[in-house]
C-alpha cells in the first residue's frame, strides 16, 4: 500500500517539521510513504479564483501520474 501525504505550500515552523519527520520514519517501516509539497500559485488581485483553478489542476495531474 501507498500512502501520501500532500500539502500546499511549505512549513517555517520547526516543531512541524519535526514531528513528521518522526511519523514519516515510523510509517516507512510498515508501507510506501510519500511527502510532497505542492508549491502554491501565485495570486492576484484581478485573478479571481485562478490561483485555486491551477492548484486544482496540479493536484489533478499528480493524482493521474499515481
Amino acid at each position: 500500500m501507498k500512502v501520501g501525504f500532500w500539502c500546499i505550500g511549505k512549513t517555517e515552523d520547526s516543531y512541524i517539521k519535526e514531528g513528521f519527520e518522526v511519523y514519516q520514519k515510523r510509517l516507512g517501516n510498515y508501507l510506501n510513504f510519500e511527502y510532497r509539497e505542492i508549491i502554491p500559485a501565485k495570486t492576484r488581485k484581478s485573478g479571481g479564483n485562478k490561483h485555486l483553478e491551477s492548484e486544482r489542476d496540479e493536484i489533478l495531474k499528480l493524482l493521474k501520474s499515481n
